[in-house]
């Protein structure tokens, strides 16, 4: 097996659990919660995922600015 990816991992005690029972690098994806890569690293995690997450915050981003423009008739936002 390539890798492991088990969705929905967030506690210490579950990863190591995975972690002992495969013999593939574990994929972890990251959620709130279980975001310090040095954490998962020291648990045993191989990889980490961020999914569609930083799309999700530019985009989020871009909504924003794209906003505040319209409101304020003033492209300032793009330079703050």
């Amino acid at each position: 097996m390539s890798k492991a990816v088990v969705p929905g991992l967030k506690e210490d005690d579950e990863i190591r659990a995975i972690i002992s029972q495969i013999n593939a690098p574990l994929n972890i994806m990251s959620l709130p919660g279980l975001t310090n890569c040095n954490k998962l690293k020291e648990l045993g995690v191989k990889r980490l995922s961020i999914g569609g997450a930083l799309y999700r915050k530019v985009n989020n981003l871009l909504d924003h600015c794209a906003a505040q423009m319209y409101e304020s008739q003033d492209t300032s936002v793009l330079f703050n």
